[in-house]
Formats: structure tokens, C-alpha cells, sequence
């Protein structure tokens, strides 16, 4: 049997899927966690161990051909967005992965500034963030901790080199546009602020067009597992993209919801300059990125996931501890689910049919991309609304409405479907429901998990000629009935 082969590089698990190219069904998955973070004695630093995440990448792959017969055609890489490690001359590593997590932009130096406010001064204002892969090499170079650095790389980009054996690194469009100094206007890095920042353009890695094959597997223990020698393995593309890709039958007409501990929207539309009629984009909590067919992704981010309903539960945790001396919580979770499904569609005075009393929530507890000072706030109490069911309601609802007006209704009068992903909306029945009434579309929901990682194949069938285009690799795309 053919199949494709997708491979997702997460923050904390390696995940990989083959998929029949013939009618799209799944003919494998398997997921390993890497459990590569280092114990740094700046904990404001996050970086992984690439040993680690090699180790996972291998086992996950031994679990996925085990006793299974295919005839592996095509290859596509996908992974966390923003973060990067060194290279020297020869493409071997020089540092630690840093991930999109890593808080070095925020500290502060001997000059009593941050490094993003340090980077500000010598460049201008720009919409990056800490973690971000410019913020690190601006770092290193700083620093001086990376003496032989001579290239940077992204994660999937570097085991991309590792399975083909190439030696100078690569990246697409979806990823260069994540480190902070691409300009998605002219698909090249953005020289000047490379210049004010003092780094020479040289390090960045050579930018290709999304959907490039850029060799073949030559890696031998992966041979061993293929047996095929000449598997195409395309650039790695965004991990946002690539789970829009695999969640999406219709690009243009549907949005994407992800809810797990942050959340997101996106949308797609066919030209950047498309994108750009959206109010809504301010380049921090919504931003544009590059996607595939030469259009552009919307992408509004939030900090308001399930990190906010987190919130909630420790705040009913610490209420039984203190004032009922609870020690044993197991079940709450199902308890919160409960009391969210109780009188959910209650209609009162002011209430709108949320079922709240009226109560809302604005739940941005950890602030926003744009404003990391903002405070989440409870609104619209009475003498009668302030209750656990109400409160849980109203949260929940706060996370859908945090995204909805990340988008606008010149957006949302298009959309013809909403598509549900990650953890929250797969666990959360309530949480689903709350997102099909304020997008006012039922909710559907990918059959496969490893969305992620199914765009990646699909977008790698399309580069190595599988499929003629993406719309005949939407049959990988599945829901539930």
C-alpha cells in the first residue's frame, strides 16, 4: 500500500501519521513524548535537548511502521513555530533548542531595560515577541555564546537535514515568517532590521517558497523501516498552517477554532493584500502569515484557553480547602462539566440565552500578546446570577468571545463552517456548544487528532506530485457525524 507520510515536532511530543493517498484514510499514528527540557538555572530560559527529542522522533517512528507494509511516497515536516538552534559550517548543532516559550526577551540586563526593549531602541518598533527566533540569535550574538554558530535553523528544519543529509539549512515562507525579521510582503528577510539589529543576514537560513521538496530520506535507519530509496521529503511548514491544512476541507469558507491551553482562530483568504482589509489585524494578537496557494492566514491568538478555565478549577479547589477543608478533588472536572450543562439554556432577563443571568466574563487572566498588563475581568453581577453554574458558563463563553472579536463580523458573514480543534473543544462538550451559538454554525470536529501532522502530509503529497493541488488531498480530512 502507498501512503504519505506526516511528522509534527511539538513542544512536547514527536506525533506521525501515514495516510492512504488513494482515499485519505488513516493507516497509522503514533506519538511519542520528548521530555527534552533542560533544567536551567535561568528560569527564564526554555530550551530543549535535541539528544531527547532524536530519541523520541526515532521510537515514534519505530511505532509507526511496526508490522505495518507500505510503501512510504512522500514526506512532509511540521512543528512549534518561532524557535531555533545554532549551527556550525556543517550543519551539526551548536546550541540547545530554544523554544517559543523562552522568556529572555523579558529579562532585564545592567542597563535596567529588556532585550525586547533593548532591540526596540536599535531597531524600532515591530510586532515580536520573547521566544520569537530573532529575540534568541539577537541574544547569542550579544552575548557571544555561540562562537561557531554560523547558520540557525528551526526544529523540523534541522531533522529535515538530519533524514535527507543536508547539510546547509532551509526554510519556507510559514517558517520564516515566524522569526520576527521576514517580510511577508516581499517573501524575503527584512534586511534593514537585520542591519539595525547588527546581525548579518548570513545566519538566517536560504528562504523557499511553502511546498518545496528539498530532498530525499537518505537517513539509514529510516530506509530500514521504508524500504524506498527515493522519498521526496518537503520543507517543514508552520505548525498553524499545517493544522489548518489538516482540519479544513474548504480553505476559504471555514474557521479554524484551537482550543488547548492558549487558543486561536484562523482563516484563510487568497492574497496578502486580502488579509490586510481585516480592522482586526494589529500584528500582535492578530497577525498574517504565509500559506499555501500563495494566500494568507489569519490567525488571532489568545492566551485565553484552557490556561483561563485552569483558572476557574484552582479557584473551586482552593474553595474547598479553605472554607470546607476538602483535601480530594478527583472528579471536579466532571463536576464543572456537569454544572455547565445545568440550565444552559435558560432565557432571563438580560441574559441573551447564555445562561449566565447576565454574568460575563472577559477572561484574559494572563493578558494579551499586545497588552501582557491586561486583567480579566467579571461583569453584569446581581443578587441573583453570582453562582458556580453561571460563572462556569460565563467563562467559558468569555474564551469563545476573546476569538470571535479577533475576527469581526465582515469575516464571519462568509464562513460557512466551524471547525473545532485541540483538547478543549474535543473534551469540552459545553465549551463546543458555547462556540456554536456565538459563530451561530454547528461545530465539527477532525476525526484524527494529529492535525498537525496530517497537514503536513497532505502538504507534502501535494510538493512531491501525490496530489495535483490541495483540493484533491481534502478526502485525509475527516469529521465526526
Amino acid at each position: 500500500m502507498d501512503a504519505i507520510l506526516g511528522i509534527d515536532f511539538g513542544t512536547s511530543k514527536i506525533a506521525a501519521v501515514l495516510v492512504d493517498p488513494a482515499g485519505g484514510r488513516l493507516v497509522g499514528a503514533s506519538s511519542r513524548p520528548t521530555e527534552a527540557y533542560l533544567p536551567l538555572e535561568g528560569s527564564y530560559k526554555r530550551e530543549q535537548d535535541l539528544r531527547k527529542i532524536g530519541e523520541a522522533f526515532f521510537a515514534c517512528m519505530d511505532e509507526l511502521f511496526s508490522g505495518r507494509e507500505v510503501n512510504v511516497v512522500s514526506t512532509g515536516l511540521t512543528g512549534q513555530m518561532h524557535g531555533i538552534l545554532g549551527l556550525d559550517d556543517s550543519g551539526r548543532p551548536v546550541t540547545n533548542f530554544v523554544t517559543w516559550q523562552d522568556g529572555r526577551g523579558e529579562h532585564r540586563g545592567k542597563s535596567g531595560r529588556t532585550l525586547l526593549e533593548e532591540m526596540e531602541k536599535m531597531a524600532g518598533v515591530r510586532a515580536i515577541a520573547t521566544g520569537y527566533g530573532v529575540v534568541t540569535l539577537y541574544d547569542w550574538l550579544m552575548q557571544g555564546d555561540a562562537r561557531e554558530l554560523n547558520h540557525v535553523a528551526t526544529l523540523p528544519d534541522y531533522f529535515g537535514m538530519v533524514i535527507t543529509g543536508e547539510t546547509a539549512p532551509v526554510i519556507d515562507y510559514t517558517f520564516a515568517d515566524s522569526l520576527g525579521c521576514f517580510d511577508s510582503a516581499s517573501m524575503k528577510w527584512d534586511s534593514a532590521f537585520l542591519e539595525n539589529l547588527g546581525i548579518d543576514v548570513r545566519y538566517l537560513p536560504r528562504v523557499i517558497p511553502t511546498g518545496t521538496v528539498y530532498g530525499k530520506i537518505r537517513e539509514s535507519r529510516l530506509l530500514k523501516l521504508m524500504k524506498n530509496n527515493h522519498i521526496p521529503v518537503c520543507a517543514a511548514l508552520g505548525d498553524n498552517q499545517a493544522s489548518f491544512i489538516g482540519s479544513v476541507r474548504e480553505f476559504y469558507t471555514t474557521l479554524l477554532v484551537n482550543i488547548g491551553t492558549a487558543s486561536q482562530i484562523s482563516y484563510a483568504v487568497r492574497s496578502f493584500n486580502e488579509a490586510l482589509e481585516s480592522s482586526r489585524i494589529d500584528g500582535y494578537d492578530v497577525v498574517v502569515r504565509p500559506f499555501v496557494e500563495n494566500g494568507s492566514l489569519v490567525a488571532g491568538n489568545a492566551l485565553a484557553g484552557g490556561a483561563a478555565y485552569t483558572v476557574l478549577y484552582e479557584f473551586f479547589k482552593e474553595t474547598g480547602k479553605e472554607l470546607f477543608d476538602v483535601e480530594d478533588f478527583e472528579g471536579l472536572w466532571e463536576r464543572m462539566a456537569h454544572l455547565a450543562e445545568k440550565n444552559s439554556g435558560t432565557r432571563g432577563m438580560h441574559t441573551g440565552g447564555t445562561g449566565t443571568g447576565g454574568m460575563r466574563v472577559h477572561p484574559v487572566f494572563g493578558g494579551m500578546r499586545s497588552d501582557p498588563t491586561a486583567l480579566g475581568t467579571i461583569e453584569g453581577l446581581n443578587l441573583t446570577n453570582f453562582t458556580p453554574s453561571n460563572l462556569i458558563r460565563a467563562t467559558l463563553g468569555g474564551i469563545i468571545r476573546v476569538l470571535s472579536d479577533m475576527v469581526g463580523e465582515e469575516v464571519l458573514s462568509r464562513i460557512e463552517r466551524v471547525v473545532g480543534s485541540g483538547n478543549g473543544m474535543r473534551r469540552n462538550k459545553q465549551l463546543r456548544k458555547t462556540a456554536s451559538r456565538i459563530f451561530s454554525h454547528e461545530v465539527s470536529i477532525p476525526l484524527n487528532e494529529e492535525e498537525a501532522a496530517i497537514g503536513a502530509a497532505i502538504t507534502g503529497a501535494v510538493a512531491a506530485g501525490v496530489f495535483k493541488n490541495f483540493e484533491e488531498g481534502k478526502n485525509a480530512v475527516t469529521y465526526f457525524e
